[in-house]
């Protein structure tokens, strides 16, 4: 019967000189090694969050102010334009107001 390779092994289980199935075990380790110093670098980033979280929380605190102001400015335009609707003398409906000497 004839052998056929997949992968690098054979069918019936015969490996051939200088031909494994599996790396070789330096390599695992390797690879753990590799896997370990990525969850160290993990841990950190999830340090940094949550100094940012905290600034958040100082940002809101400073938006509350800002939302106090911006009434205040709503109600200076109020008054702007109450004092401009109660004085509708100031805006010439005749020519005739601003050139007296004129004969229309």
């Amino acid at each position: 019967m004839q052998d056929y390779q997949v992968f690098g092994c054979y069918l019936n289980n015969q490996v051939p000189p200088k031909l494994k199935c599996e790396p070789p075990k330096s390599i695992w380790s390797h690879l753990n090694q590799l896997g370990s110093t990525q969850t160290k670098i993990g841990a950190t980033q999830t340090k940094i969050s949550a100094t940012q979280t905290e600034i958040g929380a100082t940002q809101t605190e400073i938006g509350a102010p800002k939302t106090k102001t911006g009434g205040t400015q709503t109600e200076i335009d109020t008054n702007w334009t109450n004092s401009v609707t109660s004085k509708p003398k100031l805006v010439p409906t005749v020519p005739t107001e601003c050139y007296p000497n004129q004969n229309w």
